[in-house]
């Protein structure tokens, strides 16, 4: 719920702006039951079409996964891409809307006044959320992430893939994700912490970002369930095994999927909660790699 609120006070400031013009601003001042409720319904249609679509843009990107796990759809964060295309289908609507010449066709001059106040709801709304994105990221907002001081031991740990890993290395950020099967949420997020792992084996990052996940084996039905859907899905990332819950509780893991990002020294930088898309990870993950080398 956390990850819609700032998209659904975006389309209410937008929604708020073009409600004000068309009441005070005269030459744009919609009059009468019947056209203002053409003009409100243009902006549902357009609502709903720019939800659905970015709702459903993350099946187009992992066609594969989701026709495997279609619930798994529930929980998947739309992402960069699925803002985009589901502002596009907005427009799309709205444009057709105010061309349709059928039944409920609207009046040459509302459509003037239609297409302006649509304007200014898509450019209310772009603003708001940047102005969010941008007063979370500078920390004027209590958002998801708590910055702690608390520092987790050194030691390596068991993986399903029969390798031992340190939570955190030298030179490095680390970003550790905790998860499990049979949780939907983090099902719907898996093929974003796949698209992240990739980059971060990318040159781009320059091996200093590392990406690495706990399964949460203690609550899950067994070892081997887990290992089978390890194979299955074809994680390429390393997994550990939390098997006893004691990494879990060392990092105070109270809901799943959780998302925690480490200095090289073992610090705890920044703690997310709920699922994330890749771009969010890599925004995260650099911004914990700045905070480190300044």
């Amino acid at each position: 719920m956390m990850k819609l609120l700032p998209l659904f006070v975006s389309m209410a400031t937008g929604a708020l702006c073009a409600a004000l013009v068309a009441r005070f601003v005269p030459a744009f001042r919609v009059k009468g039951k019947e056209s203002f409720s053409a003009a409100g319904s243009i902006f549902l249609d357009a609502l709903l079409a720019g939800l659905v679509v970015w709702k459903l843009s993350p099946l187009f990107l992992h066609a594969r996964y989701f026709a495997l796990h279609p619930g798994a759809l529930l929980f998947a964060p739309g992402g960069g891409i699925g803002i985009v295309a589901g502002s596009g289908a907005a427009l799309l609507v709205s444009l057709f809307r105010l061309v349709y010449r059928g039944k409920h066709a609207i009046a040459f001059e509302m459509r003037k006044k239609v297409a302006f106040l649509l304007l200014v709801w898509y450019l209310a709304a772009a603003l708001t959320a940047l102005a969010y994105q941008a007063a979370a990221h500078h920390g004027f907002l209590p958002a998801e992430t708590d910055v702690g001081s608390s520092v987790i031991s050194a030691s390596e740990y068991q993986a399903f893939d029969g390798n031992r890993y340190p939570l955190f290395e030298e030179n490095s950020v680390t970003v550790v994700n905790f998860w499990a099967s049979w949780c939907g949420p983090c099902k719907g997020e898996l093929p974003e912490m796949i698209s992240f792992y990739e980059k971060t084996l990318s040159a781009e990052s320059g091996g200093r970002i590392r990406f690495l996940t706990v399964n949460l084996t203690a609550t899950e039905k067994s070892h081997s369930q887990v290992a089978s859907f390890i194979v299955k899905e074809q994680l390429p990332f390393p997994v550990i095994e939390d098997i006893d819950g004691r990494l879990s509780t060392a990092f105070a893991v109270s809901s799943i999927p959780s998302t925690i990002i480490m200095a090289p020294d073992g610090r705890i930088i920044t703690e997310l909660k709920g699922v994330q898309s890749a771009a969010s990870l890599e925004r995260e993950a650099r911004s914990a790699l700045n905070k480190v080398e300044e």
